[in-house]
């Protein structure tokens, strides 16, 4: 609509007001149209950057991934060190892990290497010291003391070599099936003290898997088995439980005569048996006691339901 000014034949101005009339249904199909041809270039356009965010992310993200692969190779030991390359702003980490992967192998072989050579060089002092205590000329008395110390000595260095061969504190160890160790012990077991028909009852789990060394997952174990065995009277108990805190509970009982608490701290001194009556050099529950703590395993000792020693090993499972 527009006003326009037009004379007349008296040439005379004339006001008209012009009004144009026209369909607006094009108009608005073509403005939904415009609409719908936005949103939808808006949400494609969305969906390509969210890939290519996804795809960038991921493609930076690679190494560290790969970095990932190798920590579990060195964990299975399937490798020693980080063999691939990396692009330059991750090159220095894994270059300096390799170094203190390495310096770390080089200290535990000299330090395995050490303990030998100390094994080797008493061996021969030993040797002789245990021939003089069987020498006539000395009284029975001067024999007693000369084989006691000798003994004493042969205590010392197998405790320092097992703790030389117990690497726990310093390597990345591959995860151990508990469950398959226990069997395996408890039958040897069975068969050593099969005189005293042990009921051993057994409560675990299908698999327990511990990130452990096998040996020193042996020795502690094995340790803890042997002296139930060997205290117990006719029945052991082993349980294995997940706690509240997604930790795992190891519980060893026996029947036997148990220990107050005062003799518990006694036996996780080195060299001190309560028992003089059986075998044994005294260092077995202070190389577990060591062992487990280099591991962060909590180990408690208390008194069995049955009457006898309860020992728990508390560990977190892989």
């Amino acid at each position: 609509m527009f006003a326009i000014q037009w004379p007349d034949i008296n040439e005379k101005l004339q006001s008209y007001d012009i009004v144009v009339w026209r369909n607006a249904v094009d108009y608005h199909e073509q403005l939904s149209r415009f609409r719908q041809t936005l949103w939808a270039w808006l949400i494609v356009t969305t969906i390509l950057l969210l890939l290519l965010m996804y795809l960038v992310t991921r493609w930076s993200l690679l190494p560290l991934k790969k970095i990932g692969l190798e920590v579990k190779a060195i964990e299975d030991q399937q490798q020693t060190q980080f063999e691939q390359d990396y692009p330059d702003e991750i090159a220095p980490l894994t270059e300096n892990l390799n170094i203190l992967l390495r310096r770390e192998q080089y200290q535990r072989q000299r330090y395995r290497n050490a303990m030998d050579d100390l094994a080797h060089s008493l061996k021969t002092p030993l040797a002789v010291l245990t021939g003089l205590g069987d020498q006539a000329h000395l009284d029975e008395a001067q024999r007693d003391t000369l084989r006691e110390q000798t003994e004493r000595m042969n205590q010392i260095v197998s405790y320092q070599l097992q703790k030389a061969t117990s690497v726990s504190d310093i390597r990345i160890s591959k995860p151990v099936d508990l469950v398959t160790v226990i069997d395996k012990l408890a039958s040897a077991l069975e068969k050593v003290y099969q005189e005293k028909a042990i009921d051993f009852d057994r409560r675990l789990p299908q698999q327990m898997l511990l990130r452990m060394d096998e040996g020193d997952c042996l020795e502690v174990v094995g340790n803890l088995l042997d002296n139930a065995f060997k205290y117990g009277k006719r029945r052991i108990t082993i349980t294995g439980s997940v706690q509240p805190d997604k930790s795992t509970l190891l519980v060893i009982e026996d029947d036997g005569d148990g220990l107050g608490e005062s003799e518990i701290e006694q036996i996780l001194n080195r060299g001190t048996r309560l028992d003089e009556a059986t075998e044994g050099q005294g260092i077995g529950l202070a190389v577990v006691a060591d062992i487990v703590e280099s591991y962060n395993i909590g180990l408690e000792f208390g008194n069995a339901e049955l009457g006898g020693l309860k020992v728990s090993l508390r560990f977190q499972t892989v």
